[in-house]
């Protein structure tokens, strides 16, 4: 794993230079801005069965990711009844790949993806918080699906028209959002996607001072993934397979064996205490589940993301808030790490989503970058 200690520390750009050296170059942030683009409408009535798009993202700058912006139109409720993850479980299979095909942010459920959304980039608020959002028979949301997590961390060169990224999702089958009764009328849906970039900046400023043409955190590569182990009712301890990274966030999702929200359960809060965490042979954490009701509102509350903790979701956020003195570093672990969550009352015969965001350095990272 590449160093994680370099630092630097240079003057700031344009400053006066009495010893008549070259002056610095000013930082990349200070000549670049964040773009944003239409890139393709499609439209989809849900149906019996899922409806997938791919599409190739426009090239242009350093690619932060993708927000797709879905709306309804014509829909009649009549007496249909929706599900807890609505509007969110209209999509699923959302995902980013690589020029090779390499799935950068894995293929994820809407409701999946909205936490992601929410929990990784909580300065972004929740997305229900949008004036935009609507959960009802003529939804309307917006959902950011991101490579960047935060000052461009993560952020991918996206300038070869030969060698493009996609973004891939599905319009889920109407199960998966109705869950009771019916609709009279099934609405239309129009889903635009949005490119979201930092665009390349200028050679230099009007005084001639060269900007830094490279994004500082090209010097790591975030991934978004998830596995879905079944759960036990008691003592239930469940293994993260995802290791070898620096971890950044782990959101734990339980659900039931009812067959609802299109099969996949729903989300029910475990039963029982405590909830221990563990590395290797270092107890991480344990706590019963009303700190982690209080430690959730205390790091997303004031308006940042999702001040209550929603059914069924158990947050571990390992990195700092911006504006804030709370917060924990990444953690750092090899592909022989042991990665444990020890939990009680989770359901029978149901399923623990764990969602990982991980960093991987390909580069060094400097030390102001280190935990953001």
């Amino acid at each position: 794993m590449p160093t994680m200690t370099k630092s630097s520390t240079a003057p700031a750009g344009g400053a006066s230079n009495p010893s008549g050296s070259a002056p610095s170059m000013r930082p990349f942030s200070q000549g670049s801005w964040e773009y944003s683009e239409p890139m393709f409408t499609d439209t989809a009535t849900p149906g019996a069965n899922a409806q997938a798009f791919t599409h190739n993202i426009t090239p242009g700058g350093y690619l932060r990711g993708v927000t797709l912006s879905v709306t309804g139109a014509g829909g009649v409720v009549g007496t249909a009844v929706f599900g807890a993850d609505s509007p969110w479980s209209l999509l699923i299979g959302v995902s980013i790949e690589s020029i090779d095909g390499t799935a950068l942010y894995y293929p994820l459920g809407g409701y999946a993806a909205y936490l992601v959304d929410g929990l990784c980039r909580p300065w972004d608020r929740d997305p229900q918080l949008d004036p935009k959002f609507s959960n009802s028979i003529n939804p309307s949301f917006r959902l950011r699906v991101f490579l960047e997590s935060r000052a461009t961390l993560g952020v991918v060169p996206n300038t070869d028209a030969r060698a493009q990224y996609r973004v891939l999702y599905s319009i889920a089958p109407l199960a998966n959002w109705i869950t009771g009764g019916a609709a009279s009328t099934v609405p239309t849906l129009t889903i635009n996607g949005y490119l979201e970039t930092w665009a390349q900046p200028p050679a230099s400023d009007l005084n001639g001072t060269s900007f830094v043409q490279a994004p500082p955190g090209l010097c790591l590569q975030r991934f978004v993934s998830h596995s879905v182990p079944p759960t036990q009712g008691g003592d239930f301890p469940v293994q993260s397979v995802r290791v070898g990274n620096l971890i950044r966030n782990v959101i734990l999702v339980f659900r039931d064996n009812s067959g609802a929200q299109g099969g996949a359960g729903n989300r029910v809060d475990l039963t029982g205490d405590p909830i221990r965490v563990r590395l290797d042979n270092t107890s991480i954490l344990t706590e019963f589940r009303d700190r982690r009701d209080w430690y959730h509102d205390q790091f997303y509350g004031a308006g940042r993301a999702m001040a209550t903790r929603p059914v069924g979701v158990y947050a571990y956020p390992r990195f700092h808030l911006p504006g804030d003195i709370i917060g924990q570093s990444w953690m750092e672990t090899t592909e022989a790490s042991y990665f444990q969550f020890e939990l009680q009352g989770a359901p029978a015969g149901g399923t623990c989503e764990i969602i990982t965001e991980d960093l991987v350095p390909i580069d060094d990272v400097p030390n102001w970058m280190m935990g953001i």
